[in-house]
Parts: structure tokens; sequence; C-alpha cells
């Protein structure tokens, strides 16, 4: 099927400057086409144009790359995924690798045919845009190959630059305009011809020639296809070369005078093509050389246009074997430099903070809302005196306090020795089912520290970040104070992936400890669970966080009122966000239900029968204190040479226990037979053991 029709229909999403009639032409690195398929066979159709210079691709399946290759001069008909027989979506991605190579006297791309023995779904646009402007950093030299000095096609990777890596940690579609050796006023030969600025309002204006042209390489770029959050502008590094190019003082200060005044103007122009996005000039991975110029560049736009959302972000510079071929940064310097890019952009984009905003707003409107919290012991309030004193209700009382004209509903969702692979499958019923509008989780020192705690955490938080009310959801890290035991870089590392804040006992209270201004004992009698004076302290980081939240809006909404550009609000914090980026495990969970039956079996031989379709089933029953008790032995699909024994024994001293156990992993969703057939424990009189309960199947 020709890709412009299937992108016409919203079953093809064209990334990056690229024009569309039947055909769609790719001329920028990381620019392509993505398209999600339930097919077991996919072919593409792409010619390449070019002289000299050869063409690259990378084609990528659910996120990760599968193939990396050149394209013969001409027609190139390619089998991009085959041989399986599992009919499931799965989201497909062919970017140009190759930079638009100026030094040719033709350079493009062609998707001309999607071949697939299935149905095409819907592309669903990312909730977040960028764009990228740069030089080489940006299209990816040496990150195809590291240890090369030859120049060549070869060395270049759309994936393994920052760009690439910013865009997947923020979960954002994006463009990039970028050319190896041009600067924002003079190439790092100091030629003042090869530039950004005189292009970029051409959809690949660096490209010269007739067939360049004929293309539409030269045509005028529609900046109102979609809008841009924010433009992401990486130059300065061949300016600096440039500069170094002239020898005298006064030939530097004329050079640096200049330098100035066309970057004053290509921000106005940025400005205004992209008038409601956040500017970040990023800079620095080859050496912060000039930084002075480009910030006192920076300071003077903001001061002669009265424009607030523009600032100057230094991304680190490369060292040892952060630096690659031609001095280039490597993959791990792109890393480096993505990792700091990304929440620098979440910072200042507000986005970790725009659904709470959002809340806010609704509250000082008047609104009903529901304040819900979701977590283990301390959440439930263990070791307080009352449940008034607790932190979940003490934070609960200061959205009360903070917004008088709203109505506030409470919901302590909390329950004593739970995780969250409890959590995610009690959710619904416990929370979700309460409509909550602000939620705060915490498992952080019940989940263990592995991957299959990541996948149910993840499982819960998108959950709650994709229902129906559209949550803000605030994680909370709680840690044992005697050993500095959490979770909190796990689940920290699936809540950033979803822009969620997170508010860390380790990195404060037990700080605090730590450093002497409070001891163990006055916070928490166990080494874990606050007493009074720990829930309010605990209680205090929170409302520290919410309160900057509350005065960040109150700016915003100033600005607002003054016509002035806003911050978080220009996001779209109404945004519904659906969108989800893709999981970062392998995550099953999500969609995790309860079957409840609550049924106690008091009789050695009873038989209970239960049929699932499903891929993960956990088993949840009771372990108590009241030994000896009946055991059940758990057959599933018939295994006889595989029993599963559920233990109704605990083995603690504390009281009763209701035990969730994960007893099945499969990789497809199957029809399943449980089993359970109950038993007395080896050497107990059976009349005399306390009955097995089941309490429920988790399944997803």
């Amino acid at each position: 099927m020709k890709p412009g029709l299937l992108a016409n229909e919203g079953k093809l999403k064209v990334l990056g400057r690229c024009p569309v009639s039947e055909d769609i032409t790719s001329f920028w690195t990381g620019s392509g086409v993505e398209f999600v398929t339930d097919a077991t066979d996919v072919w593409v159709t792409i010619e390449a144009v070019f002289d000299r210079l050869d063409l690259w691709i990378e084609i990528l399946v659910d996120g990760e790359v599968s193939q990396r290759r050149v394209l013969e001069k001409g027609t190139n008909r390619i089998h991009i995924w085959g041989g399986g027989e599992l009919k499931r979506n799965r989201e497909f991605r062919i970017l140009r690798t190759s930079q638009a190579f100026f030094e040719d006297s033709v350079s493009y791309l062609k998707y001309t045919d999607i071949e697939t023995n299935g149905e095409f779904a819907v592309a669903k646009e990312r909730p977040l845009f960028l764009e990228f402007i740069g030089d080489s950093i940006t299209s990816g030299e040496g990150g195809g190959l590291t240890r090369q000095e030859d120049w060549s096609p070869a060395v270049f990777s759309c994936t393994d630059n920052y760009a690439f890596l910013t865009a997947k940690d923020l979960g954002a579609d994006y463009n990039v305009v970028s050319q190896s050796g041009f600067g924002l006023y003079a190439a790092w030969d100091s030629d003042y011809t090869h530039v950004i600025p005189p292009h970029y309002e051409q959809v690949a204006g660096t490209l010269g020639g007739a067939e360049n042209a004929s293309a539409g390489a030269q045509d005028d770029w529609n900046f109102g296809k979609r809008a841009v959050d924010a433009v992401i502008l990486n130059l300065g590094t061949n300016d600096q070369s440039g500069l170094n190019c002239h020898k005298t003082i006064s030939e530097k200060e004329e050079f640096i005078k200049d330098f100035k005044a066309a970057a004053v103007d290509f921000l106005g122009k940025i400005r205004k093509n992209n008038p409601n996005a956040y500017i970040l000039w990023a800079y620095g991975m080859m050496g912060p050389l000039i930084e002075g110029v480009i910030r006192d560049a920076v300071d003077e736009y903001k001061s002669a246009s009265g424009d607030k959302r523009v600032s100057l972000f230094i991304l680190p510079n490369c060292l040892g074997d952060e630096i690659g071929m031609r001095v280039h940064p490597s993959l791990s310097g792109h890393m480096h430099a993505a990792k700091a890019l990304s929440d620098e952009l979440r910072r200042v984009l507000g986005l970790t903070t725009a659904r709470t905003m959002d809340i806010m707003n609704r509250a000082m409107n008047g609104e009903e809302l529901t304040i819900g919290f979701i977590g283990g012991s301390i959440t439930h309030g263990s070791l307080a005196s009352t449940s008034d004193k607790c932190y979940a209700k003490r934070v609960f009382d200061w959205w009360e306090k903070n917004f008088p004209n709203a109505k506030f509903n409470y919901v302590n969702a909390g329950i004593g020795g739970t995780d969250s692979y409890y959590g995610v499958g009690r959710c619904d019923d416990d929370l979700l089912s309460e409509n909550p509008d602000f939620v705060m989780v915490d498992f952080s020192v019940n989940d263990e520290v592995n991957g299959f705690y990541k996948e149910t955490y993840e499982g819960l938080i998108r959950k709650m970040a994709s229902y129906k009310t559209n949550p803000a959801v605030l994680a909370l890290y709680n840690v044992f104070y005697d050993t500095g035991v959490t979770a909190e870089d796990y689940h920290k590392e699936i809540c950033k992936h979803y822009n969620i804040d997170g508010i860390s006992m380790r990195d404060t209270l037990y700080k605090d400890i730590k450093d002497g201004k409070f001891t163990r004992d006055e916070i928490t009698p166990d080494g874990l669970h606050p007493n009074d004076k720990g829930h309010e302290e605990l209680a205090k980081r929170v409302i520290e966080y919410l309160d900057g939240v509350k005065e960040s809006l109150a700016k915003s909404n100033a600005k607002n009122e003054c016509g002035c550009a806003a911050g978080a609000k220009n996001i779209n914090l109404s945004r519904q966000h659906d969108a989800l980026p893709a999981p970062i495990t392998f995550n099953r969970f999500e969609n995790t239900k309860r079957a409840v039956f609550n049924k106690e079996f008091a009789t050695v031989g009873e038989v209970f029968k239960f049929n699932v379709s499903c891929y993960r089933l956990g088993v949840q029953y009771r372990k108590t204190v009241n030994r000896p008790a009946l055991i059940a032995k758990m057959i599933i699909d018939g295994d006889m040479l595989h029993p599963i024994i559920l233990d109704g024994n605990f083995d603690e001293d504390w009281g009763d226990c209701i035990y969730l156990e994960h007893v099945l992993s499969d990789m497809a969703q199957n029809e399943h037979e449980i089993t359970l057939e109950i038993m007395a424990k080896e050497g107990a009189c059976a009349d005399a053991q306390t009955p097995f309960l089941l309490y429920s199947f988790f399944y997803s």
C-alpha cells in the first residue's frame, strides 16, 4: 500500500520534515515512517537517491533496533519482519540514519510501498513533540562506528545519539534539523555560508541542487502541522572552531559580536515559528568553550523580547570513554547527555507537576475532588496514635486547608504487609472505584529489589496514570531506617519514565538521622514504621513539595493574566495522558484483575477448581499463626509432577497474613484449569487443624 495513503488514513505516522504525496520523502537524520500492524510478514520498498554518499536506515520493532543497513542506489525491497505466527500489533519504525549530505549532488529516500499480510492500526501521536537543531552531534556522527577515523556515511547513527535517547526517555515524537560541520554563525572552518539559520524555515534547505529541490527539500516547511512543545538548539560547537580560525583579538571580538547578533536573530526566528514552545539552548558535549558568549546572547534576546520561555542548559562534557570517533561523543556520552537533558526538559516544561497543577486549578475553582493513597502499613497509619495523625491524613488536611472553596473526599487504601503485586490487583476495587483526582503511592519497603516487583510496580503506575479521571500521581519512597534499604531506585526509574515525581525519605528524613538532626527512636520505634512525630516529619516533606507546586502555579497563572507566556500551562495541562509511553519492563501486570472467593476449607480431601484465561496468575491465601493449619496442593493444567504447595502455616508470630504467591508466568494468553486439593499438614491431626482460607486469584 502507498505510505502516503496510509498517512492520510491515520494508519501511518510521518517522522520528521518529510514531504507527503503518495510516497514519503526523507531528508534528515531520524526522519522516516512509523506504523502499527498485526502482520506476521512485512515488506517495505524504499527508493534511495544519492550520488556518492550512500544512505543507511535503522529499523525498529517495538522500540528495539532490529536492523541497521545500507541501501542500494535505486529501488530496495526489504523484508523487515517475518516467520512469526503470533498475530499481535507491533510498532515498526524505519528511520534514516544518515544525515542530509549537502556534499552530494542529491540525497533523499522515498518510501514507496508497504506490503503486509495483516491489518494496520491507527498510529497514535505521542503526547510530547520536540525539535532538535544541531550539527554533527545531533546527526549522530560517530554513533554508527565508534573507532573509525575515516569520515563516511557508515559512522552515523540516528538512534545512538542524544536526540533519539532524549525523545525516548520522555516518550516524545521529534524532528531533527542538523548538519555536520554547520554552525549558527560560522562553520567549523569559519565558512559563513554553512550555517543552519537561513535554512530553518525550509523542509531541508541545506540540500541544494535541482534534484533535491524537485523532491521538496527547498520548499517552505509548514510549522502548523503540529505544535512543538520544546525546541532544543544545540549549536555553537562549530562556531567555537570557526572563532579559533581567527588569530587577532580584533577579529575574535568582531566574530563574537556578530555571533551574538546572529544568535538573537535566530532565537527570534525560532519563536516566530514556534509561538508556544519552550526554547532550550543545550550546549557543551564537546566542551562548553563559548558558554559565556552564548549565555550573553540568550540574555540579550530575553531582555529585548521579553520572552521568558528561553534558557541555556550546559550539557555534560564528554570525557574518557564518552569520546569516540573523531573526538565525537560515543554512545555513553550521548546517554549521559540525554539523561541530563531529559531531566531539564521535565523541569522547564513542568511535565512532572502538570497534572498536580491542573488538580490545584480545579480546587481553586471549587470543584469536588478525591485525594487517594495506596500503599502498605505506613500509608495505612501503622504506629500513629490515631488515624488522623498518619501522614496520609495530614497531607489530605493540607488540601482542605489550602483550597477552602473545594470539597474533598479522602480515600486511604493502605493495607499493612502488602506489596505492589497486591496493589495492582486490588487497585481497581480499593482506589480507582472512588475516581481519585490525586493519588500517592508507596510500596518501596514492601517490594523486594528485583525485576518481578519492578514489573508489578510499573503495572500499578500504568493502571493509575491511564485511569479515566486522569489523576495526578505522586510517589512516596520510604526506607528501612536501620539499613537504608528501599526499592526507591527501581521505583524511581519507573516513575521518571511516566513523568511522575517522588518524595524520598532516604534523601531527606533518613539523611537527617545520619546527620544527627534526629535519632532513629525519635521517629520510629522499630526502624520502619513512623510514630506520630515520624508521620509528621514524613508529611512535612510531602507538603513542602506541594507548597512548591502551588507557588509555581501561582506564578504561572499570574503570567497568564498579564498576557505573558505561561510555564507548564502551555503544555496542555488538560491533555488526557492516555497515550502512555511503552512500558520499560516486560510488563504483563497492568491489566491484572482479582477474583475474590474468601472461602474456607475445613475438610481434608476437599477439591476446588477454577478456570481462567491468563498469562500471569497469583493465588492469595491465609497464612495463620494458629498452627497447625491445613495446606492446599495446587495443580495447574493437570501437571501432577509439579504441584505447588500452599502452606497455610505462618512462620511469623505477629498475626495472620493474607499472603499472595505468584504461581504462573506464560508468554501468551492461555486457558488454564486450576485445582486445589486440601491436605493435612504432615505429622498433625487433621481434625485439629485450622481451616485453609482461599482468598482470591490474581490474573492478567
